[in-house]
């Protein structure tokens, strides 16, 4: 009886253990998530403050040698804020398969590529 008892002590205690250990385990893989999730954020985000940035440039380059080809800076401003409207308008109207799809996809990828590992191997 009482070697009975010991056994189910050990038992309670290695539950214990296992519950213990799969909870350190869920912690680690949602820091992980998140370090992850956080490090993509922030390399989209400093990606386009420099492509925004040399964007910028580029069009008012563009608008300065237009004004001087067409012989006045406002009309080749005007015509690059009409190109830029333009390229607006088209984006938007393409924003579901141009950022709305990569950015879901990037977070999936992101937030369920552990399960994706384990479901092969």
């Amino acid at each position: 009886m009482l070697d009975e008892i010991r056994k189910i002590e050990s038992l309670i205690e290695d539950g214990k253990q296992y519950v213990q250990t799969r909870l350190d385990e869920m912690k680690l893989a949602a820091a992980d998530k998140s370090s992850r999730l956080l490090s993509l954020t922030v390399s989209v985000f400093l990606t386009a403050a420099v492509f925004f940035l040399f964007f910028v440039l580029i069009v008012v380059a563009g608008a300065l040698f237009l004004g001087d080809w067409l012989g006045s800076r406002s009309l080749g401003f005007l015509i690059v804020a009409g190109l830029v409207l333009l390229a607006t308008l088209w984006i938007w109207y393409k924003r579901e398969y141009w950022i709305r799809r990569p950015i879901r996809k990037a977070l999936l990828r992101v937030l369920f590529d552990e399960e994706k590992k384990d479901d092969h191997a």
